[in-house]
């Protein structure tokens, strides 16, 4: 069970979808609005887009935290979100689920994880039977290779009548090898009786959102992240501009910004943003032991790698003239 500490604590909500083929690019579109919209809420502190990963996640993952649970519930209860998701109809296989957690607002630091998104309809009157199963299968998972952590939210009223658990593991392969486990069988066997379980699997480096007390941990500062997304947001942008839009020439002006809007979002959500993360943790999220100067030294590399990327694409662009 969730592990009560004096860290302020936040609201996540996880919402798990299926897009139809063929209407990924105009997902895209409908998830530039939803951020936007989602922004405005009172209580709104970030918002992540975790595309698939497969063979093992094939959903698209929005995770959404507010500072309450009452914010939380005013935004997923909201006329506005209603309306985003009749758009969004058409380009989905089904409606998705929406999982609540309050917890922590410490995280990991980024890394590559496998979260397990374990959903649990507890019959009436069983619900201490089951938090006393939780613990015994947590000891036992702990036992196997890769094992990060499991975190069980109860129902919340008004918000999620299921019981939610995040099952974390290091790879893929340490998660399925618990899964597909002898001891995980038996363990299933036990709870059936008064259980009805769905599972979902996300395969991510953001797994780090999904920390709720347990382990130690940190989140970069708003400007740490906003410095590196525009490091690696600026030269996919000055590559549309100058190969993409040539080829876009002939379309319509919002109908162009959209494909290329578009595939910024891919190629940031894909690999660029979480490589860069890696390559800049011990400076977004340095440890206690870490010394004063690699704030300093971080800011400075930032910096230096914004005026060789304008100075690349400044001799670029003169060669083709623009």
């Amino acid at each position: 069970m969730s592990v009560e500490t004096g860290t302020p604590k936040v609201a996540t909500a996880v919402t798990t979808v299926q897009v139809r083929q063929g209407e990924e690019g105009a997902f895209a579109g409908w998830l530039a609005e939803l951020n936007k919209i989602v922004a405005t809420f009172p209580g709104y502190i970030s918002a992540v887009v975790i595309p698939p990963s497969p063979p093992a996640q094939s959903d698209w993952v929005m995770v959404q935290r507010f500072q309450t649970i009452e914010q939380l519930g005013a935004w997923l209860d909201s006329d506005e979100r209603r309306s985003l998701l009749d758009k969004s109809a058409s380009l989905l296989v089904d409606e998705g689920t929406t999982n609540v957690f309050e917890g922590s607002s410490t995280e990991r630091s980024p890394q590559d994880m496998v979260t397990e998104i374990i959903t649990v309809s507890v019959k009436p009157g069983m619900e201490e039977a089951y938090r006393d199963w939780v613990d015994r299968i947590r000891q036992v998972e702990a036992r196997f290779p890769g094992y990060q952590g499991l975190e069980l939210q109860p129902p919340i009223p008004g918000l999620q009548d299921d019981w939610v658990s995040l099952l974390r593991f290091d790879t893929a392969e340490h998660l399925n090898a618990w899964l597909e486990s002898d001891a995980r069988r038996t363990a299933l066997k036990e709870v059936e009786q008064f259980t009805d379980t769905r599972e979902r699997q996300v395969a991510t480096a953001f797994s780090g959102w999904f920390t709720f007390g347990d382990t130690p941990g940190q989140v970069p500062p708003s400007w740490k992240q906003g410095m590196i997304v525009l490091l690696v947001l600026f030269p996919v942008v000055m590559l549309e501009i100058l190969y993409l839009n040539p080829l876009l020439s002939s379309l319509n002006l919002a109908v162009a910004n959209f494909i290329g809007n578009a595939l910024s979002v891919a190629v940031l959500s894909f690999g660029l943003t979480s490589l860069a993360n890696r390559a800049f943790e011990w400076w977004l999220v340095p440890g206690p032991n870490a010394s004063p100067s690699v704030e300093a030294a971080g800011i400075a590399l930032i910096i230096g790698l914004y005026a060789l990327s304008i100075a690349v694409f400044y001799f670029i662009a003169s060669l083709h003239g623009a």
